[in-house]
C-alpha cells in the first residue's frame, strides 16, 4: 500500500474564536506517520483556506481511486458547525453539519455533503478531531477543572449577512445533496472511505494545548500498535481511553464492514518470505567458498 498524507488544521489566531491544539494536532499526525506516510503535505492556519483546501483534497482524492494501492490519510482539527433543519432524510439529526476552515467568516465552511462528493470513488482514512458527524464543536481546555466552550453557532457565522449572502454560504450543502446520498450505504459509509470522528452528534470535542483529546489518545494507541492492526482494533483501543470525567467524549467510526478491517497505515502485516524452491538431484551449482574461491559441482 502506498500512503499520501495531509493534515489541515486552523487555530484562527487572531479571532474570537481561537482554539490551542489543532496545529500541534497536524504535527503530531505527520510526526507519528512519518515512516509510513513521507509525503505528508500540511494545511495550517492561513494555508487553511476552504479554496486550498478543496483543491489539495481533490488532488489527493483522484490519486487514490478505489482499487489502486494508493490511499489517502486525510485529518482535520478545527472548529466545526452545523445549521437546523436539514431536508435531507439521510440527516437523522436533523442538520447539515461543516467544518470551518480557516477563513469561515468569509464563507470558508466546507460541508459534509461536498466533502462526500469530493472523495466519492477514492480510498483512505479521513480523521476529524471534532464533531464532523455532529455538531462538530471544539471545547479549549484551560486547565484541568476549567473548560471554556467553544461551539461556533450557524446563527454566528451569519449574522449580518443578507438572506442571499446565507443561501451562498450553504451552496455546498444543497448542491451535492442527492450525490452525497447516492454515495453512502446504509449505514451512512462512504465505501472506500473510512472517517474517524472525535465524538458522538450531541458532544463536545475536547481541546488542549497539546492536541485534541481524541487525536492524542489516537496516537497513543498508534505507537503501540503491533504488525497487522486493523482500523476496528485502532477504534476499540481508543474507545478504551475516551470518554474519561475530564474528556466526556465518545469518538466513532463509520466505515463498511471490509473497510474497517483494513489495517493502519504502517502496521501492515508481514508479507511472508516466498519459499525457495528444492534443489533437484542432477542440478549444477555454483559459490563460493569464505576464501573468496568458486566452487561447482552436481547435486546427487
Amino acid at each position: 500500500m502506498i500512503y499520501h498524507g495531509l493534515g489541515i488544521a486552523s487555530d484562527y489566531i487572531g479571532t474570537a474564536n481561537r482554539l490551542s491544539g489543532c496545529v500541534a494536532d497536524c504535527n503530531n499526525w505527520a510526526a507519528t506517520f512519518a515512516q509510513a506516510i513521507p509525503s505528508y503535505l500540511k494545511l495550517t492556519g492561513r494555508n487553511a483556506t476552504k479554496a486550498r483546501v478543496v483543491e489539495h483534497l481533490r488532488a489527493i482524492a483522484n490519486t487514490c481511486p478505489q482499487g489502486s494501492e494508493h490511499y489517502f490519510f486525510v485529518t482535520f482539527s478545527g472548529h466545526g458547525t452545523f445549521r437546523q433543519g436539514s431536508s435531507d432524510p439521510n440527516e437523522v439529526d436533523g442538520r447539515d453539519e461543516a467544518i470551518c476552515c480557516d477563513d469561515f467568516l468569509q464563507g470558508g465552511l466546507l460541508w459534509d455533503n461536498e466533502i462526500a462528493a469530493i472523495l466519492a470513488g477514492s480510498q483512505g482514512t479521513i480523521v476529524t478531531d471534532c464533531c464532523h458527524s455532529g455538531t462538530m464543536m471544539r471545547v479549549v481546555v484551560d486547565s484541568p477543572i476549567e473548560a471554556v466552550p467553544r461551539f461556533i453557532p450557524f446563527d454566528a457565522i451569519c449574522e449580518g449577512l443578507l438572506p442571499c449572502e446565507v443561501h451562498k454560504l450553504c451552496e455546498g450543502a444543497n448542491a451535492n445533496r442527492s450525490e452525497a446520498r447516492n454515495i453512502r450505504d446504509a449505514s451512512g459509509a462512504i465505501p472506500g472511505v473510512i472517517h474517524l470522528a472525535g465524538c458522538l452528534d450531541n458532544e463536545y470535542s475536547y481541546d488542549t494545548a497539546q492536541g485534541g483529546a481524541m487525536t492524542l489518545a489516537a496516537l497513543a494507541v498508534r505507537r503501540g500498535m503491533q504488525a497487522g492492526a486493523t482500523h476496528r482494533y485502532w477504534i476499540e483501543s481508543i474507545q478504551r481511553r475516551l470518554p474519561t470525567k475530564q474528556f466526556p467524549q465518545h469518538p466513532v467510526m463509520v466505515a463498511t464492514d471490509a473497510d474497517i478491517e483494513r489495517p493502519v497505515p504502517g502496521k501492515e502485516p508481514p508479507v511472508a518470505a516466498a519459499e525457495q524452491p528444492i534443489a533437484s538431484t542432477g542440478e549444477t551449482f555454483e559459490g563460493r567458498t569464505s576464501g573468496g574461491r568458486v566452487i561447482r559441482g552436481v547435486i546427487e
